[in-house]
C-alpha cells in the first residue's frame, strides 16, 4: 500500500468519528471570530452588554434573596408559634402533674396520719392491756400470796368454819406447824384451797412439807393463771419427751425442758423488764432500828426496783448488801459528822448486777449509773435544804448539783429525784419544755431554783405531766394534816420524756414518815454488766458443825474411806496432793456444807403484825370521810406506832441478849473468834465496803474496778525495784547440826495439833479444824506426800499460791497505802513449814543478836520499851548525853531481796536441805487478791517474805540480823553498857532504835546502816525516821542520803511514848486520857456494861451504878491489874540470864552526875517505891516463883 492511500484511510477514519468528538459549525465560526472580537469597538460593546446582564442578574438575585428572607421569616414565625404552643401544652401538663402530685402527697399524709393514730391507739391499747394484765397478775398474786393447795385429804364437812379448823388441825398434826387459817374451801375431789394468816406460816409449811414424802397428802403453793400456764407448758413438754423415750430419767431431758420453758417465759419476763419502777422517798431516818427492814418491805410490796432515799441519817459512805438488795449511801463524815441529812439508793437483785458505777458526792447528793439496753441510766438522788434555810446553803446545794449534772455523759438518760422541798405550781407559761400543768399550789423560792436547774439541763418534772387526782400528787403532809404539798419530784431528760409512762404517789406505803412514796413508771430494759473476767468467789464451809458429835463422826468415817482409796504409787506430787485435797473438800461438802451468809432475822412476827396493823390504819385514815373519823383513826395510828417502837426495842434487846449469851459461852470455852464476832455485832458496826481511789485520785465504786486497783497496787508492792545490786557479804558460820531426814509421823501429828482453830484457809479451802478432827487419819494421809516433797524438794502449786486480804492501818482509808496486806496460805503447807520451823528455830535463834526481841521465844516488845525507858530516864538523871535514832523502813517485809535471804540463811549455818525447801516455797510464788468475797487473777511476786507464812518472821529476823551485824561489827559507837561492850541498838523486828552518845558516831552508824540495808533490798523511810537528843547542846543535824532527819522531843516507840524531859509522865497522861474516853465515851466499854447487865438480867427501869456492877461481877480494879502485870514482868525479867538487855537495864547507870534537888519520878523509882524493895532484893525473891507470887499478891489484893 502506498502513502497516499494510507493518508486517505486516516482521513476516512477521522470522518467516521462521532459528532460530539468534533466541533460544530457554530463553534468553528466562533473560533474564527475571536480575532474580530478582540477589536476595541467590539470589546466596548461586549463590556456594556455584560454590565447590563450583570445588573439584571444582581436584581434577580436581590429579588430572590428578598423572597427567601420573607419566606424564612414567615417560616420562623410559624415555628415559634408551634414551639410556644408546645411549651404551653407542656406547662399545662406540668401544672396538672403538680396538682396531681400534691393531691397524692396530701392523700398519703392523711393515710400516714391515720396509720400513726391507729398505731398509737393500738400501742396505747396494748400498753393498757399489758398494764391491766400486770395489774391483774399482781392483784392475783397479792390475793393468793398466803394461799396453799392441799391435796389428798378427805374432810367430811361443808361448814367453812369446821373445814378451816380441820385443815389447821391436819397441818399441825402432819407438819407440826401451828399456822393460822383465815379460810378454806374445796375446789375438787380431796383438794382444798387454804388461805393462811401470814406469809411466814406459808414459808414454814413449804419448808417442812418434805416430811409428807411417801404419804397421800401433798401441799403446794397456789399459782396464778400465767404460772399455771407455764406449769402446763412444762407438763406438755415432759409428756412429749416421754413419748419420744427421752424421759427415762429426769436428768435426761432437763436441759431441753428448761430451754423450751424459757421460750414460754420469755414474753412475760420481757414485758416485765421493759418497764421498771423507780421511786424516791423521804423516810425521815434509816438510823432507827428496824427502819431499813420496813423500807425494804415496802419496796418489795410495790415492786420498786430502784428507790432513792432522802434523810437516811447514816454517817460515812459505802455500800452494804441486805438479803437481795444493795444499798449505796452517802452521809456526813464518819468521824466528825452527825446523824443528819444523808442520801441512799437501794437496788433490788435485778438492778444490782446492772450497776456500772456510783459516786457519793456529799451528804445531800449521790449518783448511780445503771446499764440499760439502749442508753445508760444515771440516777441522781438528792435531799435539798428547806425553803426557809439560809440562801447560802441553797446556793451551795444547787451549785454542787449543777456540777454533778454537768459531769454526767450526754448520751445518758438522766433521772433526777429526791426531796427538793420545792413547789413548782401549775403555771407553765414559757416553761412547757420543763413542766406540765398538773402540779399543785404556787411556786416557791426552791421551786424557782429547781425549775431553773431543770431548764439548764433539759429535764422535765414528771409529777406535773400526768393527770391525777390531787391526793395522788401530794408528796408531803404537815403534822397537823392541814397543809399538803408536792415537794418530792422525779425528773427525766426531755429527750426521753416519752419513756416516762407515769408518776404518782403511793399513799399506802408506811414507814411512819410525813412524806409519801413517789413512784415513776419508766420504759426501759435492764442489761447485766459484762465483766472482763469471771472472778472466783470463795465459799466458806460451815466448820461449826464439827462441834456436833453426829457431824464429826460422819466426817471422820467418810475421811477414812477416802484416805483408804488414795493410790500413792506411781503418782506425781501434784496428783497425790490433788487426791488428798479432794478427800477433805468432798467430805466437807457432803457433811458440812457451805456456811450461809443470810443474817438472822431479829424482828419478831408479832412486831411485823403490828406494822401491818399500822399500815391498815393508815389506809383507813386516807379513806376517812369526816374529820372526827380521821382524828380517831390517827389516835389509833399513833398508839400502834408507839407500840411498834417498844416492840422493836424489845426485839433488839432480846437479840442483843442472845448474842451476849453466845459471847459469854464463847469466852468460857476460849473461842475468841466467836467472842469478838459477837462483840462486833453488839457494837452495831456497819460493815460496809470501803471506797478506794486510783492513782489519779478518782474514787472507784464498783467491785470490779476496786479489785483491779488492788491487784495493781499489790503487784507494785510485792515486786519492788532494787536500787543497790551489791550483795550483802558476811562471814559464813559452820553448818548447824540439824536433822535433815524426812519428817516422821510424830512430827506431823505435833504440827497438826499446833494449828490454831478459827484461822482463815488458803486457796485450797482446807481449814485446820478439818485436819485436827482426826489427827491419825490426817497424818496417815499426808505423811507420804510430805516425805516425797521433802525428798524431791518440789511443792504442789497451791502451796505456792497466796490469797492477800487487806487490813486497815492509819490515815485515809481511800488510799491503798493505808492498808496492810496479809497473805492467806494453805494450812497444809503451813503444817509442812511448821515441821521445818520446829527443827531449825532453836539453833537459828542462838545465832541471832541479843538486841533483837521480835518474834523470839522469851522476849517481848515490853522488854524493849522498859529497857529504852530506863536508859532515857537514867541518862536524864545523870545528865549523860544520849542520841536516839528511830529508824523506819519502807515496807520492810515486802521489799527484802530474796537472794540476800538465801545467802543469809547459808551464812547462819543452815543446812542446804532446809535452804532448798524454803526456797522452793518462793520459786514461782503467786498471789491473788481477795476483795468482797471475790478473787482476782493471780500474779507473781519477786521481793519480800510471804506474809502469813509461819517461817516468814524467822526469815526476816535472819536478814535484818545480818544487816545490823554488818553495821555494828568491830565498831564501838553506842552506849557504854558494860566495861567490855557497848549497846549499839534496840530492835523489835524492823522497829530499830540506834543508840549513841556522840552525834558524829551516830551519823557514821546510820550511813553504814543505810548502805547495808540497800544491799538487802531495804530502804529507810526518811519521813518517818526521827531523832531525839538528850543532854546535849550540839546542833549537828543527822542526815540520811543527804536528807536531814527531823528532830523530835518525844517519840512513840512500840506503842509507848518515849520522852526526855517529861519521862514516863507524858505516857501516863496519854493513856490516862484514853482510859477516860474508854470509860466515859468508849463504845467498847458500853458493850462491856451491856454484857455485864445482860448476864445479871438488869434492865431499865431498874438501875445500878457501874461501880456496883463491877463489884457484883467480881471484876478487878484497873490499878491493881496494872501493878500486878508490872510486877509479873519484873519477876520474869529478874529470872533471866544476866546478859539479857532488859535485866541489865535494871542495874545500869551511865557515867555522869545527878542534878541538885529532888530527882524526877521514873519507872524504876516508882516500882521500887511500890514494892519497898531494891532490885537485888526483888531478884532474890524472884528466884522462887511461889514466893514471888505471894509477894505480888500481898501488893495487889483481890476484890472480896
Amino acid at each position: 500500500m502506498d502513502v497516499t492511500e494510507q493518508e486517505r484511510k486516516k482521513k476516512g477514519n477521522k470522518r467516521d468519528k462521532p459528532e460530539h468528538d468534533s466541533p460544530t459549525n457554530e463553534e468553528r465560526v466562533f473560533q474564527r471570530s475571536k480575532v474580530i472580537d478582540r477589536t476595541p469597538t467590539k470589546t466596548e460593546i461586549n463590556r456594556q452588554q455584560q454590565n447590563t446582564k450583570m445588573e439584571e442578574i444582581k436584581t434577580m438575585i436581590q429579588q430572590l434573596s428578598q423572597d427567601f428572607k420573607e419566606e424564612m421569616t414567615k417560616f420562623k414565625r410559624e415555628i415559634k408559634e408551634d414551639i410556644q404552643e408546645i411549651k404551653d401544652d407542656i406547662n399545662i401538663l406540668k401544672t396538672e402533674a403538680r396538682q396531681n402530685r400534691e393531691k397524692v402527697e396530701d392523700l398519703n399524709g392523711k393515710i400516714c396520719k391515720v396509720e400513726r393514730e391507729w398505731t398509737r391507739e393500738k400501742n396505747e391499747m396494748n400498753k393498757k392491756l399489758a398494764e391491766t394484765e400486770d395489774k391483774i397478775e399482781r392483784m392475783e398474786k397479792t390475793r393468793i400470796r398466803n394461799n396453799i393447795i392441799v391435796t389428798g385429804i378427805e374432810i367430811n364437812t361443808k361448814e367453812s368454819k369446821q373445814l378451816k379448823e380441820a385443815v389447821a388441825r391436819i397441818l399441825n398434826e402432819e407438819l407440826n406447824v401451828k399456822a393460822g387459817v383465815n379460810k378454806a374451801y374445796r375446789i375438787g375431789v380431796k383438794k382444798y384451797v387454804v388461805e393462811l394468816t401470814d406469809w411466814e406460816s406459808k414459808i414454814q409449811i413449804l419448808k417442812t412439807k418434805k416430811v409428807l414424802k411417801g404419804k397421800d397428802m401433798y401441799i403446794e403453793s397456789e399459782l396464778t393463771r400465767e404460772e399455771m400456764a407455764i406449769q402446763k407448758k412444762i407438763r406438755d413438754i415432759a409428756r412429749e419427751e416421754r413419748k419420744k423415750g427421752a424421759a427415762a430419767k429426769k436428768s435426761d431431758y432437763l436441759l431441753t425442758l428448761n430451754q423450751q420453758i424459757n421460750e414460754t417465759e420469755t414474753k412475760l419476763k420481757h414485758r416485765k423488764h421493759k418497764v421498771i419502777l423507780v421511786a424516791t422517798w423521804n423516810v425521815r431516818t434509816l438510823y432507827q432500828a428496824g427502819k431499813l427492814r420496813q423500807a425494804l418491805h415496802e419496796m418489795e410490796n410495790y415492786g420498786v426496783e430502784i428507790m432513792g432515799i432522802s434523810e437516811a441519817r447514816w454517817k460515812g459512805v459505802g455500800e452494804i448488801s441486805v438479803d437481795r438488795y444493795k444499798i449505796i449511801y452517802s452521809g456526813q463524815d464518819e468521824t466528825t459528822g452527825e446523824h443528819m441529812n444523808g442520801v441512799a439508793i437501794i437496788l433490788n437483785n435485778k438492778v444490782r448486777d446492772s450497776l456500772i458505777s456510783w459516786e457519793p458526792v456529799n451528804d445531800r447528793i449521790i449518783t448511780a449509773r445503771i446499764n440499760m439496753k439502749n442508753n445508760n441510766f444515771t440516777v441522781v438522788q438528792c435531799y435539798a435544804p428547806t425553803n426557809v434555810a439560809d440562801i447560802e446553803d441553797k446556793e451551795v446545794f444547787y451549785s454542787t448539783l449543777n456540777r454533778t449534772m454537768g459531769s454526767i455523759p450526754k448520751e445518758d438518760i438522766v433521772l433526777l429525784m429526791g426531796d427538793f422541798n420545792a413547789k413548782v405550781g401549775t403555771d407553765n407559761n414559757g416553761l412547757e419544755d420543763i413542766m406540765g400543768k398538773n402540779g399543785i399550789g404556787e411556786k416557791n423560792e426552791n421551786g424557782e431554783m429547781m425549775v431553773e436547774l431543770c431548764g439548764l439541763h433539759q429535764l422535765k418534772i414528771g409529777g406535773t405531766l400526768f393527770k391525777h387526782k390531787n391526793c395522788h400528787k401530794i408528796t408531803w403532809v404537815s403534822p397537823d394534816k392541814k397543809v399538803q404539798n408536792q415537794i418530792d419530784h422525779i425528773c427525766i431528760s426531755e429527750a426521753w420524756c416519752n419513756n416516762l409512762l407515769d408518776t404518782r404517789n403511793k399513799r399506802g406505803a408506811d414507814i411512819e414518815t410525813d412524806h409519801y412514796l413517789v413512784v415513776a413508771k419508766i420504759r426501759a430494759e435492764l442489761q447485766v454488766m459484762k465483766k472482763k473476767y469471771k472472778p472466783r468467789v470463795m465459799k466458806i464451809f460451815d466448820i461449826q458443825k464439827l462441834n456436833k458429835e453426829k457431824f464429826k463422826e460422819r466426817f471422820i468415817d467418810m475421811l477414812r474411806e477416802k484416805e483408804a482409796s488414795i493410790d500413792y504409787d506411781n503418782k506425781g506430787i501434784q496428783d497425790v496432793w490433788q487426791h488428798c485435797k479432794d478427800a477433805f473438800l468432798e467430805t466437807s461438802k457432803q457433811v458440812l456444807g457451805y456456811k450461809s451468809s443470810k443474817k438472822r432475822e431479829w424482828m419478831s412476827q408479832d412486831t411485823w403484825n403490828k406494822i401491818k396493823e399500822r399500815r391498815e390504819l393508815k389506809k383507813r385514815g386516807l379513806s376517812a370521810k369526816t374529820r372526827e373519823n380521821y382524828d380517831q383513826i390517827q389516835k389509833e395510828y399513833s398508839k400502834v406506832a408507839a407500840d411498834i417502837k417498844k416492840k422493836i426495842k424489845r426485839d433488839k434487846r432480846a437479840h442483843m441478849e442472845s448474842i451476849a449469851q453466845e459471847a459469854q459461852k464463847a469466852a468460857e470455852r476460849g473461842d475468841t473468834r466467836t467472842l469478838f464476832n459477837n462483840v462486833r455485832r453488839i457494837s452495831g458496826t456497819k460493815r460496809s465496803q470501803k471506797l478506794i481511789k486510783d492513782k489519779n485520785g478518782k474514787v472507784l465504786t464498783t467491785t470490779e474496778e476496786q479489785l483491779q486497783r488492788w491487784t495493781e497496787y499489790f503487784k507494785e508492792t510485792l515486786n519492788m525495784a532494787r536500787t543497790n545490786r551489791d550483795a550483802l557479804t558476811t562471814a559464813k558460820q559452820p553448818e548447824l547440826q540439824i536433822n535433815t531426814e524426812p519428817p516422821t509421823i510424830e512430827e506431823l501429828k505435833e504440827a497438826i495439833q499446833s494449828c490454831k482453830n478459827g484461822k482463815a484457809p488458803g486457796i485450797d479451802q482446807i481449814r485446820s479444824e478439818m485436819l485436827k478432827v482426826d489427827t491419825d487419819t490426817t497424818a496417815k494421809m499426808l505423811l507420804p506426800l510430805f516425805r516425797r516433797v521433802w525428798i524431791e524438794e518440789v511443792f504442789p502449786d497451791e502451796w505456792k499460791t497466796g490469797v492477800v486480804v487487806k487490813l486497815p492501818k492509819k490515815g485515809d482509808l481511800k488510799l491503798c497505802s493505808s492498808w496492810r496486806g496479809i497473805t492467806l496460805l494453805s494450812i497444809v503447807s503451813k503444817t509442812f513449814n511448821k515441821i521445818i520451823l520446829n527443827r531449825i528455830v532453836k539453833l537459828l535463834d542462838k545465832e541471832l543478836r541479843k538486841e533483837q526481841s521480835g518474834f523470839r521465844s522469851g522476849k517481848a516488845c515490853r522488854d524493849m520499851i522498859v529497857s529504852l525507858r530506863i536508859i532515857v530516864e537514867q541518862s536524864m538523871e545523870y545528865q549523860s548525853p544520849l542520841y536516839l535514832l528511830f529508824v523506819d523502813y519502807e515496807r520492810a517485809f515486802d521489799s527484802i531481796d530474796r537472794k540476800c535471804m538465801w545467802t543469809a540463811l547459808t551464812n547462819k549455818g543452815l543446812p542446804q536441805k532446809f535452804v532448798n525447801l524454803i526456797k522452793e516455797g518462793y520459786n514461782g510464788y503467786k498471789c491473788r487478791i481477795l476483795h468482797e468475797g471475790t478473787l482476782s487473777e493471780e500474779f507473781e511476786t519477786s521481793t519480800g517474805v510471804r506474809q502469813g507464812c509461819i517461817l516468814s518472821p524467822l526469815l526476816f529476823l535472819v536478814v535484818i540480823d545480818e544487816v545490823l551485824k554488818t553495821t555494828v561489827q568491830d565498831k564501838k559507837r553506842g552506849l557504854m553498857w558494860t566495861f567490855e561492850e557497848n549497846l549499839e541498838d534496840l530492835d523489835f523486828a524492823d522497829d530499830i532504835c540506834l543508840l549513841s552518845q556522840n552525834g558524829k558516831q551516830l551519823q557514821e552508824k546510820i550511813d553504814h546502816l543505810s548502805r547495808t540495808s540497800e544491799k538487802a533490798g531495804l530502804k529507810i523511810n526518811k519521813i518517818k525516821t526521827k531523832i531525839m537528843r538528850l543532854n546535849t547542846k550540839a546542833a549537828t543535824s543527822i542526815e540520811v542520803d543527804s536528807e536531814i532527819i527531823e528532830e523530835v522531843e518525844d517519840f512513840t516507840y512500840l506503842g509507848s511514848i518515849i520522852s526526855g524531859e517529861e519521862g514516863v509522865l507524858k505516857d501516863q497522861y496519854y493513856y490516862r486520857n484514853k482510859a477516860q474516853n474508854f470509860l466515859v465515851n468508849g463504845e467498847t466499854c458500853s458493850i462491856i456494861w451491856i454484857c455485864l447487865r445482860t448476864v445479871l438480867k438488869i434492865w431499865w427501869p431498874r438501875t445500878i451504878t457501874n461501880e456496883e456492877l463491877w463489884m457484883k461481877t467480881g471484876q478487878v480494879e484497873i490499878a491493881h491489874e496494872i501493878r500486878k502485870r508490872k510486877l509479873g514482868w519484873m519477876g520474869h525479867t529478874l529470872r533471866k540470864d544476866d546478859k539479857e538487855i532488859c535485866k541489865r537495864a535494871l542495874y545500869w547507870n551511865p557515867i555522869g552526875r545527878r542534878k541538885i534537888g529532888r530527882p524526877k519520878e521514873t519507872w524504876k523509882r516508882s516500882t521500887l517505891r511500890e514494892t519497898n524493895k531494891s532490885v537485888a532484893e526483888m531478884g532474890y525473891i524472884a528466884r522462887d516463883r511461889n514466893e514471888w507470887r505471894k509477894f505480888v499478891s500481898s501488893l495487889c489484893p483481890s476484890r472480896e
